[in-house]
């Protein structure tokens, strides 16, 4: 019985530590993301939905030549975006709506797009926090290249940081589709 017992703390020692450790690399993941420089041009860039910081930063982006496309995923939903949906000048501007309104069916549609008018390098812009699980989810449903420009946020709470961390663990181990 003493070796039952014994063998359950020690199994349980171990399921809290690999625990901790994977939540551990997650929140570094989700508070300190790697990303490279970002190129001097690319076919598209592409911005996930959240803080209008995002547009702002792709827009600048489109006006210093990096790219002649700007897709802003729901950003027709938007009253400080939907003005620029369907631009032409100097870039173009598309605005889709993802089947699925979550960073995962983002991905989905970027790809699709990405596809369809074959692109094959783009620079995704999301918040900083959120980039590791941005990238996790495009590089599952595109295999093209693709260098992220985060949009710094200091101000992460720990709500956002729990659910990010909490998507980034559920992206990896249960939902490991496109």
């Amino acid at each position: 019985m003493r070796i039952t017992r014994r063998r359950v703390l020690v199994g349980l020692l171990v399921v809290v530590v690999v625990a901790g450790a994977v939540i551990a690399l997650c929140v570094r993941l989700v508070l300190d993301p790697s990303v490279g420089p970002l190129p001097d041009r690319a076919d598209a860039i592409v911005v996930f939905a959240g803080e209008h910081s995002r547009a702002d930063l792709a827009l600048q982006l489109a006006a210093e030549g990096r790219a002649g496309v700007v897709v802003l995923s729901n950003g027709s939903a938007s009253p400080v975006t939907a003005p620029l949906c369907g631009q032409a000048q100097p870039f173009v501007v598309l605005c889709p709506r993802p089947d699925q309104l979550d960073t995962r069916g983002e991905a989905r549609m970027f790809g699709d797009l990405a596809r369809q008018h074959g692109w094959n390098d783009l620079i995704a812009v999301t918040g900083n926090y959120h980039v590791a699980r941005a990238r996790l989810l495009l590089e599952r449903c595109w295999k093209g290249g693709t260098t992220f420009a985060p949009v710094s946020w200091n101000h992460v709470g720990l709500s956002a940081t729990a659910h990010e961390v909490g998507g980034l663990i559920e992206a990896s181990t249960l939902q490991r589709s496109c």
